[in-house]
């Protein structure tokens, strides 16, 4: 599961699975942006959160890099981590 479909099944889940048309217009989307402003915040915020998450973990990942018994796994996951936040 991507980023955006994490972001997308989270930020519709209080919809009533009778109203598909609150969240068919939630979701609509013009090329990468989302129609609605409110949609449009929530993904920035998320996107911002899931970057900091993402940074904070490559952190562990760097710090465990200066200990000699796994210095090369350590920078590994780090370089991982952060090639998440490349993803959409």
């Amino acid at each position: 599961m991507t980023s955006r479909e994490a972001f997308e099944a989270w930020s519709t889940e209080w919809i009533e699975e009778d109203c598909p048309s609150i969240k068919e217009a939630l979701l609509e989307r013009k090329g990468d942006t989302y129609a609605q402003a409110i949609q449009r915040m929530k993904w920035k915020v998320w996107q911002a959160a899931t970057d900091t998450a993402l940074e904070r973990a490559a952190l562990v990942c760097d710090e465990q890099a200066k200990e000699p018994e796994c210095p090369e796994r350590a920078t590994y996951c780090a370089e991982a981590i952060r090639a998440l936040k490349e993803q959409p």
